[in-house]
């Protein structure tokens, strides 16, 4: 157990390798926690002596845990599923840290055999060391070993177990994604959605904002009508209240008009006692809770040479801390489903979220440990990938997009909720819900999104334009249609160039012609 790694850092100074291994008798959550914590920031203190390392003759990183031998996938028991967080980490620097070998192998804790155990380890880095392009995640045990794999799967079908009126418990507020799935729902069951999150409850705007849409003009309302002088950080601060507040109204309403009675309630999903005196409130009003989403979370990215103590505390205790809260407060309701909000960065890793993918690593984990205690109750915990709304901003997208990642239309990511609580036990706990890619490589159909008709009447330049006797489309212009299909689908956005542009053959032959994008 690392207890001060700040006190330790000179343990680590040219190391080449660094082996984290978990102690299977630990089963208290809070000391693992702490180990989670103090894992990463060994991460972060050995990073630039492994990167080093691996530029001049290799490097290894890797964590042992003794879950189940297969990362809690076995579905029937497990060993702290706390523990679970650090393949998350692994996960993470195996993309920050190229060169770096990183590797998590999950020991079964039924394997008796110290010296087979520690031989088949060895073994795991050693082959490790020498095919860098092998499995990240690796389960072993007396007689197998095992690589988690993804599998294409139908969406479940059935019926939701919910009676119009059930309790739904709802946390990460009235926006983004977790309305977009509240919304789903209400319209599907018309449950009763208690909903939960940090921002204020609605509130009346002051007159002096109706009507008032462009971001521009309200917050020249606001310093209008502020009695005292703001700093631009303050004004800002002021305008996200006002236009969260307008998101928040407009979600709740939408969610009644679908038929669900709604509450909404301003709370920290780490106040446990808060989280009780709400769940009694509710059980007053509407009865035993019936189901539990959780989708409360907070994104502090940085990469793990550059994370903080208090970045992981808020990251990881808002999912943690936050489920252990409500499964707490509702531990004598007879729960027919909790929904976790996991993501595929702890199925995959995700540059400079290493604390979001261990806190997410440790949801699924307890998902599988819920699921196996409760044999009445429909417990899965959603991997999404990036929503088009709640944190994906329109600068994130973009990046999403560049590296070929699929964003999940809001509509087509509230429908997967619904399809998932449609399914029955038999189904996985643990599944992967992304969009695909934005760009296919193949038989991809296009729309029209621009067209633009050329000849000399509309286009004189191009009498100046001939070789050989035929015209041609002059590269300025060609360069023209490209900036103007980019800004496009970037409103607002101003381009500073084009790099990297050459003509391997001319357009010659002029006629009608077409601007295509893919949509």
């Amino acid at each position: 157990m690392f207890l001060n790694i700040e006190e330790n850092k000179k343990a680590i100074q040219g190391a080449a390798g660094i082996i984290i291994v978990v102690d299977i008798g630990e089963q208290d959550h809070r000391i693992a926690e702490l180990f989670l914590k103090n894992s990463l920031l060994l991460a972060k203190h050995a990073a630039p002596e492994l990167i080093k390392s691996a530029d001049n003759q290799g490097a290894l990183f890797a964590t042992i845990t003794r879950i189940d031998g297969v990362f809690g996938f076995k579905e029937n028991g497990m060993h702290n599923p706390i523990t679970g967080g650090l393949a998350g980490l692994t996960k993470t620097a195996a993309i920050e840290w190229e060169k770096v070998i990183c590797r998590a192998i999950d020991v079964d804790p039924g394997w008796n055999s110290d010296k087979q155990i520690a031989r088949a380890i060895a073994d795991e880095l050693l082959f490790a060391a020498s095919n860098v392009q092998t499995e990240i995640e690796v389960g072993l045990s007396q007689d197998s070993r095992v690589a988690p794999v993804l599998e294409k799967a139908p969406w479940p079908e059935g019926k939701i177990d919910l009676n119009e009126g059930d309790p739904v418990i709802i946390s990460g507020g009235a926006r983004g994604v977790t309305a977009a799935g509240a919304l789903a729902l209400a319209r599907h069951v018309k449950p009763a959605m208690i909903l939960l999150g940090r921002s204020p409850a609605p509130f009346s705007e002051p007159e002096w904002l109706f009507g008032l849409e462009k971001e521009a003009r309200i917050k020249q309302a606001i310093l209008k009508n502020h009695p005292e002088q703001l700093s631009v950080l303050q004004l800002n601060s002021i305008y996200k209240q006002y236009i969260a507040n307008r998101e928040i109204t407009k979600n709740i309403d939408l969610i009644r008009q679908a038929g669900s009675d709604t509450d909404y309630f301003q709370v920290d999903v780490r106040d446990g006692k808060k989280i009780n005196e709400i769940f009694n409130q509710v059980r007053s009003s509407y009865g035993r809770i019936r189901a539990i989403i959780h989708g409360a979370g907070i994104l502090k990215d940085r990469l793990i040479t550059d994370k903080t103590p208090d970045q992981f505390d808020a990251v990881f205790s808002t999912k943690v801390d936050g489920l252990k809260n409500l499964l707490s407060a509702a531990n004598n309701d007879q729960l027919k489903y909790i929904m976790l909000f996991s993501s595929v960065s702890a199925r995959f890793g995700n540059k400079g979220q290493a604390d979001y993918a261990m806190a997410n690593e440790v949801l699924n984990k307890i998902a599988h440990e819920q699921s196996a205690a409760r044999s009445d109750c429909r417990v899965v915990a959603l991997n999404w990938g990036p929503w088009d709304c709640g944190m994906v901003s329109p600068a994130i997208k973009r990046q999403f997009e560049e590296n070929n990642v699929g964003v999940i239309p809001k509509q087509a990511g509230a429908g997967s909720l619904v399809s998932e609580m449609s399914g029955n036990r038999k189904q996985p706990v643990e599944v992967v819900i992304s969009a695909k890619p934005p760009y296919e490589t193949t038989d991809q159909k296009l729309s029209l999104a621009a067209e633009s008709e050329l000849n000399l009447q509309t286009h004189p330049v191009l009498e100046s334009h001939v070789i050989d006797g035929k015209p041609v489309v002059p590269f300025a212009l060609i360069s023209e249609w490209l900036s103007h299909g980019a800004l496009h689908e970037n409103p607002g956005l101003q381009l500073y160039g084009l790099d990297q542009m050459r003509v391997l053959q001319g357009i010659r032959q002029i006629g009608r012609a077409s601007c295509r994008e893919r949509v």
